[in-house]
C-alpha cells in the first residue's frame, strides 16, 4: 500500500517516443505499490519545440506534485530531466535509463543531423531499439515512433540537475547506443550504475528489473527529510 507522502514516480520518454513506451513498466510498479504519471515531451513531432520546452514541460510536471518525486528518464529524455529539474524542491532522484549525464554546455548531438528541423526515427530502428524483442513487438513499437525536433538534439543544457539530486544510471547489458567516453563520463557522474538485460529500451527488454531498480530508490527515500514536503 502506498503511503500518502510515499515518493511518485515521473515517468520521461525519449526521442520518438512517448508516454506509450511505459505501458509495460508501469503496471510492474503498480505491482510493488508504486503511484506513476508520465509526461509528453512537446518536441516529439514539433519542430518549433525544443530541449528548453521539454524542459519547462518536466518541471511543470514534477512541480505538480505534492509530495516527493522520483523521475526516470530515457535516452533523449534525460536531457530535459537534467535542465529542468535543477533546483527542483520535491525531486529526490533521478533514473536516467539508457541515458547519460550530461552537463552544462553539452548538447545530445554536437552537430545538425541534417537540414530538415524535424529528425526521422532511424531506419534501422527495429534492431537498433527492439533488436531483443519479440517480432511482433518489434512492430507494434516502431508503428508508434514519431519525428523528433532537431531543436532537441542541439540546443545546450544550461544545467545540471544530477549535481545535487541523488542519480541511478541503468545500462542495459547489450546497450551500444551511447559512446564508451559517454558513458564513462556518466558513469563518474553518476551517484550509482545498475545493470539489466537488454538493450536501450529496458522498457520493453527489462520491465520488472527496471521497476525494481526504480523502487529501490523510492524505498531509500526518507519523505520527511525533503524540503517543501510533510511526513
Amino acid at each position: 500500500m502506498t503511503m500518502p507522502h510515499e515518493p511518485a514516480v515521473l515517468l520521461v520518454h525519449g526521442a520518438w517516443h512517448g508516454a506509450w513506451c511505459w505501458e509495460e513498466v508501469r503496471p510492474e510498479l503498480r505491482m510493488l505499490g508504486v503511484d506513476t504519471m508520465v509526461v509528453a515531451l512537446p518536441s516529439t513531432g514539433d519542430a518549433e519545440q525544443g530541449l528548453y520546452a521539454d524542459a519547462r514541460a518536466v518541471r511543470a510536471a514534477a512541480d505538480a506534485v505534492d509530495r516527493p518525486v522520483v523521475v526516470v528518464a530515457h535516452g533523449y529524455g534525460g536531457l530535459p530531466v537534467t535542465e529542468g529539474l535543477a533546483g527542483a524542491p520535491n525531486v529526490v532522484h533521478l533514473v536516467y535509463a539508457a541515458s547519460p549525464l550530461l552537463g552544462e554546455g553539452e548538447a545530445r548531438c554536437a552537430v545538425p543531423l541534417g537540414d530538415g528541423r524535424l529528425v526521422m526515427p532511424p531506419e534501422d530502428a527495429a534492431q537498433v531499439m527492439y533488436g531483443d524483442l519479440a517480432p511482433d513487438e518489434v512492430v507494434r513499437a516502431v508503428a508508434r515512433l514519431r519525428p523528433h525536433s532537431l531543436r532537441a538534439f542541439t540546443e545546450l543544457l544550461t544545467r545540471a540537475a544530477w549535481r545535487d539530486i541523488p542519480s541511478t544510471l541503468v545500462l542495459g547489458d547489450t546497450d551500444r547506443s551511447l559512446s564508451e567516453d559517454l558513458v564513462q563520463r556518466s558513469v563518474a557522474r553518476a551517484t550509482e550504475v545498475r545493470r539489466v538485460p537488454g538493450g536501450v529500451s529496458p522498457f520493453y527488454s527489462a520491465p520488472a528489473e527496471l521497476a525494481a531498480i526504480v523502487q529501490e530508490a523510492v524505498r531509500r527515500v526518507a519523505p520527511q527529510a525533503v524540503k517543501g514536503c510533510v511526513a
